[in-house]
């Protein structure tokens, strides 16, 4: 049995437009973890910036320079805390509830119970990992193979 190659029309496979389609699909996830990254801090007092950068065709990177959200997303170890010019440390409540969860994209009210807490030295317990940006990859993760295939699908019907 012999096989003869087929040759294609040149236009039988819309490279441009589904190059277009990818870049799309991946822009509009990028964008959607921006939001959900916003999410995560809808009740902060002070909310961080979150940018998206382009390295390559290919990546899309969301990210921010706040050390404060390096701190919650990725938890900190038990720890001293003194004040910087002497003194004492001062804080609200001892009822503490925290604004967010770890693993769940969202922010709550938190709060305390109003009452003004003194101390020359802390010993912080440290804090869980809210892991944000993994619950965020994972999201963005599932949901980029709809996002490409609807995408690539549109750019080919359009030709």
């Amino acid at each position: 049995m012999q096989l003869k190659a087929i040759k294609l029309p040149k236009d039988a496979i819309p490279t441009k437009a589904i190059e277009k389609a990818i870049k799309n699909a991946l822009n509009a996830s990028a964008k959607g973890a921006q939001v959900d990254f916003k999410v995560t801090t809808r009740t902060w007092t002070n909310k961080p910036e979150f940018a998206i950068e382009s390295p390559d065709e290919e990546t899309r990177v969301v990210s921010t320079d706040s050390k404060i959200y390096g701190f919650v997303d990725k938890g900190t170890k038990p720890h001293i805390i003194r004040p910087r010019k002497g003194g004492r440390l001062s804080w609200m409540g001892t009822a503490y509830r925290a604004k967010t969860s770890p693993g769940v994209i969202g922010s709550k009210t938190g709060g305390n119970n109003n009452s003004i807490v003194y101390a020359k030295i802390v010993q912080h317990p440290g804090s869980e990992a809210r892991k944000f940006s993994i619950a965020i990859r994972d999201k963005w993760a599932k949901q980029m193979y709809t996002l490409m295939q609807s995408a690539i699908l549109a750019a080919t019907k359009e030709t």
